[in-house]
């Protein structure tokens, strides 16, 4: 088992996720059953030359938790999710962030006033989810407003009320923060449509996602 550790390590990637599995000529489609994953594993205990008898209970103690969920999946679409794992993240802690800084300043500002400052569009697309949502018999997304805004909304609130914002943005314009905002708003599409995306998107969404936070930052920029 040391050599499978040396192998896979901690590591979220493998070749196990990079590697075509050949499908049994009889199946035409892919099952995600027991046997599937457990053919999985045995071809990643191959790729790490491990000859020696082993159990399939063995390979999941030392698979992460994540790359043991992704094995369900075909290796091609395991892999495609495994490299937009690190983006999904970053867009959902980034859109979480942006909307608690537009109701911080705007409760701050105006207690009991704050949503009237919003933008009347913005408050009507807002009403619009709300209502698809309690007629629908899922459970609803939220109870918060903004849990209802996306990227081109919140740019909108802050471009509305920018002279409450600017305070928040020591080293950035409205045009700037709107730029930033239209960039990530499109990576948002790509990424919340299950769509890998392409390097040069990869770098535009890092970029626009470091600039961000550098308007915000307190220290000074080169």
């Amino acid at each position: 088992m040391r050599q499978l550790k040396q192998f896979a390590g901690e590591r979220r990637t493998g070749r196990l996720f990079a590697t075509v599995i050949k499908k049994p000529k009889r199946s035409r489609k892919y099952e995600a059953t027991t046997a599937a994953i457990r053919n999985h594993l045995k071809e990643y205990a191959k790729e790490a030359r491990i000859t020696k008898s082993f159990s399939p209970e063995d390979l999941r103690g030392r698979l992460t938790g994540l790359q043991f969920r992704l094995s369900i999946f075909e290796p091609k679409i395991a892999a495609e999710a495994n490299r937009m794992i690190l983006f999904f993240a970053l867009n959902y802690g980034l859109e979480r962030t942006i909307r608690k800084l537009v109701f911080e300043t705007l409760k701050e500002k105006y207690p009991n006033e704050w949503w009237d400052k919003v933008p009347l569009d913005v408050q009507k697309e807002v009403t619009r989810l709300q209502d698809l949502d309690r007629d629908s018999p899922k459970i609803v997304r939220s109870i918060d407003k903004l849990d209802y805004t996306t990227f081109p909304q919140l740019r909108v609130i802050i471009e509305h009320n920018w002279d409450d914002f600017k305070d928040q943005f020591p080293h950035g314009r409205t045009e700037d923060m709107s730029k930033i905002l239209k960039d990530l708003g499109y990576e948002r599409i790509l990424i919340a449509h299950s769509c890998e995306l392409p390097e040069d998107e990869k770098s535009r969404f890092e970029v626009a996602f470091g600039d961000w936070f550098r308007m915000l930052s307190n220290q000074p920029t080169n």
